[in-house]
């Protein structure tokens, strides 16, 4: 319970520095997707507003896709494939998640796709600052 307490004070502060322009939100079509299909309203209209934060959006092309193919092949699911290789191709330096798996795998990942993967927490001391 306190991990998931100190990622949600983590998440809170990010967000607080993406609204202050200190860091940068890039979100893809496929979150975009991903978020429209969630069947509750609370939760999927508190999603897309938060969208509205970013400062860029990736457009899923075939490159994507072939990419997302060899991040699976590491062992990631190829939704989550997807949003990694979005990330990377905006040339962002960090994905951030709580997702265990993809945690796991931060480094075959970095190896591919040459993006830093984080939890909020060591995503949050690595621009020097605290939840």
């Amino acid at each position: 319970i306190l991990e998931i307490r100190n990622e949600t004070l983590s998440i809170r502060r990010i967000l607080d520095l993406i609204d202050e322009g200190r860091l940068d939100l890039v979100t893809s079509e496929i979150l975009e997707y991903e978020i429209s299909m969630n069947p509750n309203e609370v939760s999927r209209i508190t999603f897309m507003e938060l969208l509205q934060m970013s400062n860029e959006r990736v457009e899923v092309d075939r490159e994507v896709f072939a990419l997302a193919e060899t991040v699976r092949s590491i062992g990631i699911d190829f939704s989550d494939a997807l949003h990694l290789v979005c990330a990377a191709k905006s040339d962002c330096f960090l994905f951030i998640t709580v997702d265990k798996g993809i945690l796991k795998s931060a480094r075959e990942i970095s190896k591919v796709l040459r993006i830093g993967v984080m939890n909020p927490i060591m995503c949050l001391s690595e621009v020097g600052e605290e939840p």
